[in-house]
């Protein structure tokens, strides 16, 4: 059944965000690339400093995401905060 729904409907394909501008995918496979460092980390040690400069580039996602994602609707987020 799937076999035949694959034929007819074909895969699902994702859909980027078109606000998500290059600067930011950069930083995403950035960031992709610390989370495999990170769960590669045989030591506690080295797993602690690689999980902090996961969630350094993590931040730095979401902060470019959102800049630009404001810039797009042509708004600030943080106003009202």
């Amino acid at each position: 059944m799937q076999c035949y729904a694959k034929k007819v409907i074909g895969r699902s394909k994702k859909q980027s965000k078109p606000w998500i501008g290059d600067k930011t995918w950069e930083k995403i496979k950035e960031r992709k690339e610390a989370k495999l460092k990170m769960e590669g980390a045989r030591s506690e040690r080295l797993k602690q400093r690689r999980r902090e400069e996961y969630d350094a580039k993590d931040k730095e996602v979401k902060r470019s995401a959102r800049e630009e994602l404001d810039r797009e609707e042509g708004c600030d987020s943080r106003k009202g905060r």
